[in-house]
């Protein structure tokens, strides 16, 4: 297990230290908005130990998570940190997909739908689409956690990622975003059927 976090935290810095990634850094445009907007970049990690600590934080009384997918290997890790925002009267929207997505391995499905009962089933609203595929979590109007991370998912293969998760704390880019994810739904509806 020690070897595998290695070996995904050296591909994390690598892909930032890739051709690419010093590209888009050289541009000046970039750096200036990377700068102006308070962005810090986290791996899977930084991450979670951020995402833990603004469940439990005194300011958080809503939170919005973007996540489509879901895995037993996360949910484990995430399940009591929800639990316990719950019991604190946290207010948690997740928007995630239905069982009804064609990507939702046949041998996935019932854990899905597993995951779904135990947040409405705790007080969350669970908004249920047919497709989406945003990830990020909003902490009230005062962060954003935007990226590549499933929140509740673990690779298929049960191998470290080089996701990576942007932190936004400027309040106007933090409800720009909001705005932004929202209107990726692109008008689509929950799926009513999963109500």
């Amino acid at each position: 297990m020690a070897l595998r976090k290695r070996i995904g935290k050296t591909l994390a810095k690598r892909a930032k230290s890739g051709i690419l990634f010093q590209k888009v850094l050289e541009r000046p445009f970039f750096e200036a908005a990377i700068k102006e907007l308070k962005c810090k970049d986290l791996d899977v990690d930084d991450f979670y130990q951020d995402f833990k600590k603004e469940l439990k934080s005194d300011k958080t009384k809503e939170v919005e998570i973007y996540c489509p997918f879901t895995s037993e290997l996360r949910w484990q890790k995430i399940e009591p940190w929800l639990a316990r925002a719950f019991k604190r009267k946290v207010k948690i929207v997740v928007y995630i997909n239905s069982i009804e997505n064609p990507f939702i391995h046949s041998k996935r499905e019932v854990f899905h739908q597993k995951v779904i009962d135990w947040l409405k089933k705790n007080g969350g609203e669970v908004l249920e689409f047919k497709f989406m595929h945003q990830k990020g979590v909003f902490f009230d109007d005062r962060l954003a956690y935007v990226g590549s991370l499933n929140i509740f998912s673990f690779s298929p293969l049960g191998r470290e990622t080089t996701d990576i998760m942007l932190r936004f704390e400027v309040p106007q880019v933090v409800k720009a975003l909001k705005l932004a994810f929202q209107g990726m739904l692109g008008g689509e509806e929950p799926d009513e059927e999963a109500a």
